[in-house]
């Protein structure tokens, strides 16, 4: 998976870059089914989604779904 495109425009470099609080799922929401998509939130006020749906991990991919930010546009750390 290549997250360099993704990353840098999302995260302060100068900061902690760890995930935290990972969930897991199916597209489908069924139970006992492969698991097709990981929801973590970062150090950083960001929650990323990654479709992890095919096996071959070089397909796989980042989306940032929420920025964490005061009224300035400062990052709620």
């Amino acid at each position: 998976m290549s997250s360099s495109d993704v990353v840098p425009a999302a995260c302060n470099s100068s900061l902690p870059q760890e995930l935290f609080t990972v969930a897991v799922g199916n597209i489908d929401g069924l139970q006992g089914q492969p698991i097709t998509q990981v929801y973590a939130g970062d150090l950083q006020g960001n929650l990323w989604a990654i479709d992890v749906f095919n096996t071959d991990a070089t397909k796989w991919t980042v989306r940032l779904l929420f920025q964490a930010r005061d009224a300035l546009g400062i990052s709620n750390q």
